[in-house]
């Protein structure tokens, strides 16, 4: 759906990915992720050194 835009996201683009961000936040594995990432260090490039 979004790949095939070449400008910016629309506002009900903004809003529908707002709604499933969330969702996916409040849910077990989205919380169980989140608590693991957000322990996680960053490296320089934003990310944890793993790949």
């Amino acid at each position: 759906m979004l790949t095939d835009r070449d400008g910016e996201l629309t506002d009900a683009d903004r809003a529908a990915l707002r709604a499933l961000i969330s969702t996916y936040l409040q849910s077990t594995e989205g919380r169980e992720r989140l608590k693991k990432y957000s322990n996680m260090e960053l490296d320089d490039n934003g990310g944890n050194g793993d790949d």
